[in-house]
């Protein structure tokens, strides 16, 4: 959902960076990430941030392991 919604209200050629200053499990940085749009995200809770940061990485190993692939 959060893709979908980057993609209809994102404008790319205004350069922007999308900022979540509540990021909770980083939801919004890995769409952003996803889509190539760049992101600053921010978390209170260490608990959440650490979580968020691996979630992340994850997702980032993810799409190196795809890349290699092909």
């Amino acid at each position: 959902l959060l893709e979908r919604i980057l993609r209809d209200y994102y404008d790319r050629e205004s350069k922007g960076i999308v900022a979540d200053f509540f990021s909770g499990s980083g939801s919004v940085a890995i769409a952003c990430y996803n889509l190539g749009i760049p992101f600053v995200s921010v978390e209170k809770n260490l608990k959440h941030y650490d979580d968020s940061v691996k979630r992340l990485q994850e997702v980032q190993a993810q799409m190196r392991l795809f890349r290699d692939l092909m």
